[in-house]
């Protein structure tokens, strides 16, 4: 076999240069004459700045300040993962509630709730405050600054940070790279909620558009011989539930058609902006309300148009449907905190709920929940002599008596409602059943309200005591397990462009006669880096398929590494040093020529 001495590129094609003198560079793999493959010494991918992670403890579990606020966490969301996510429309005997969701598709039966989906209407603007530097920002504390992306951070695979390995240590090794399996089924089963079309647009007694929304697809039963659904019966009007894509910013929405109500009033219509100012995690927001003549029916009617949450179900759903999970008193305190913070937002907004029932509320994540048919009522009962602060008072007092309906309801899990003269003995089931602290904050949501008794959010506060602290201890594990799927995804995209990119150069066949870009000048060294990441075999003959590998070599090629690796032909004749930031420049001038050429 020749010799062979430093490449250095000059803008054309590649000099080879034999010399007695044989250069390898440090960490290159070694290259034995003779051999019928070409073999790298594979050490095990090591982070420059790796942690060392805790072993686990005696019980198979995982030790801890980290293990300890996990499991807090698992025992905390368990009532909410039992049973599988069903497909079903409203409590058993009871209307459909205004429901955000889709129905979910056989294949993917048997999932649990999904994680909260990406479009949740809050979070959009730098205003609402609700991404790290926003929420710091909003409390008075500056931004952390963002420190600038070197050549040393670039050429690491992002590793867990401790906090965060701690509660991924047990996942399978392909999860180191990738997020988990099952956020990624569940994600996968929102996506594809998302994406359902009806078979035949505007077929099935289902519209094909309604004004600037198109791809309509029916969120309630339709009849499975073809015949147009039958509308429920919702705030007193005939009522349809539709998934629709906006033209306006090509996004999904959930769209109630009410039949045979038309508001012409511009005031009413108003009261739909004064709910978009309530921006809250646990409140499902309004786009927009609109009335118009269907070209369906030829009748006159209203839509109001909300986010979507795929999969989402009602409380009712959850709860109260046959063979519905029983909710646990730790499920129900998660619930009541959800709620009163919910309720908390509206009333400082000058708002009252009014639609506050099991029917209503949705399940949006793992035991995360969201009020939605917000501003119907407002809408739909306008009256301008009713707009006081006297009726708006009234009106919130009542949101707290519903409160109370609800929390009643799925304790006694009163599957067809909680009726005025079965609340007794209800409360004393309750009393037995449930703890104190329960029990006197159902009685005093329950209480009626007078002149000289005014119920108040505030009050609650020392029934829910250090529970509080319990769900803001939940929801804090929680994002620390989302923010560590999060970090494994958070160079992926860049070297898929990257992997992209090299794919684009290589063996273009409509380029295989060109001298200039056959297997020759800069593209030939691209052909053997492509064979050194991907194509390496073992002494054995095997594949060598190392995925860490292929990270750290693709992240030096796009930071263009000074470090040297040896390239070998396919006839094993030649050896070529070649540093990645040679490579890194061969491909940028390869990609840039082939774009130019457009």
């Amino acid at each position: 076999m020749s010799g062979f001495k430093e490449f250095v590129p000059r803008g054309g094609a590649a000099t080879f240069v034999p010399s007695s003198a044989p250069k390898l560079s440090v960490g290159a793999p070694q290259f034995t004459p003779g051999a019928p493959t070409f073999t790298p010494a594979a050490p095990e991918f090591t982070p420059r700045a790796q942690v060392a992670q805790p072993a686990p403890d005696a019980s198979g579990g995982m030790g801890g300040v980290g293990a300890e606020a996990y499991g807090a966490y698992a025992a905390h969301q368990a009532a909410s993962q039992a049973g599988s996510v069903k497909e079903s429309y409203g409590a058993e005997g009871g209307e459909p509630g205004f429901a955000e969701y889709a129905p979910e598709p056989a294949a993917i039966g048997g999932l649990l709730a999904a994680y909260p989906s990406g479009h949740e209407g809050y979070g959009t603007t730098p205003a609402q405050g609700y991404e790290m530097g926003g929420y710091m920002q909003m409390h008075g504390a500056p931004a952390p600054p963002v420190p600038p992306m070197s050549a040393e951070i670039r050429t690491q695979y992002p590793f867990l940070l401790p906090h965060l390995d701690r509660t991924a240590k047990m996942q399978p090794l392909s999860a180191t790279y990738f997020m988990g399996e099952t956020l990624r089924t569940e994600m996968l089963a929102r996506q594809r909620a998302v994406l359902l079309q009806p078979e035949i647009p505007g077929g099935g007694g289902v519209p094909a558009e309604l004004d600037n929304y198109h791809s309509i697809y029916p969120l309630e039963p339709v009849p499975v011989d073809g015949s147009p659904p039958t509308p429920g019966k919702v705030f007193g009007f005939q009522s349809m539930l539709y998934k629709g894509v906006s033209d306006e910013d090509g996004l999904p929405y959930v769209l109630r058609r009410l039949d045979g109500v038309r508001v012409t009033d511009s005031k009413a219509m108003s009261r739909v902006d004064a709910w978009k100012a309530v921006v809250h995690p646990n409140v499902i927001m309004i786009k927009e309300a609109f009335s118009k003549t269907f070209s369906d029916t030829q009748k006159a009617g209203t839509v109001f148009v909300h986010d979507f949450h795929p999969l989402a179900q009602s409380l009712a759903q959850r709860h109260l449907a046959p063979r519905a999970p029983h909710a646990t008193e730790a499920l129900l305190w998660s619930y009541v905190i959800q709620l009163t913070s919910a309720l908390r937002a509206i009333h400082a907004a000058g708002l009252a709920c009014r639609v506050l029932n099991v029917t209503k509320v949705l399940i949006t994540g793992r035991s995360r929940i969201a009020i939605g048919s917000t501003a119907v009522y407002d809408v739909l009962q306008y009256d301008e002599t009713q707009q006081t602060a006297a009726v708006t008072a009234h009106f919130q007092q009542k949101d707290l008596h519903d409160l109370g309906i609800l929390v009643l309801t799925l304790a006694s899990n009163s599957k067809g409602g909680v009726y005025q003269e079965a609340i007794p003995a209800i409360m004393h089931s309750v009393s037995r059943n449930y703890s104190e602290d329960m029990f006197k904050l159902i009685r005093y949501l329950l209480s009626p309200t007078g002149p000289t008794h005014v119920k108040s959010l505030h009050d609650l506060m020392p029934m829910i005591g250090a529970r509080f602290y319990s769900e803001l201890g939940a929801q804090m594990a929680y994002s620390s397990v989302l923010e560590g799927e999060v970090s494994k995804e958070l160079h992926n995209g860049r070297l898929f462009r990257l992997a992209t990119k090299l794919e684009f150069v290589i063996d273009r066949p409509e380029q295989a006669d060109d001298p200039r870009w056959s297997d020759t000048g800069d593209r030939f060294l691209l052909k053997l880096l492509k064979d050194y990441i991907f194509h390496q075999i073992q002494e054995s003959g095997e594949p060598w398929l190392d995925f860490s590998h292929v990270v750290q070599s693709l992240n030096k090629l796009d930071c263009a590494d000074s470090e040297k690796i040896c390239l070998v032909t396919p006839d094993e004749q030649n050896i070529m040093v070649v540093s990645y930031a040679d490579l890194h420049r061969c491909l940028h001038k390869a990609y840039t020529e082939l774009a130019t050429a457009q």
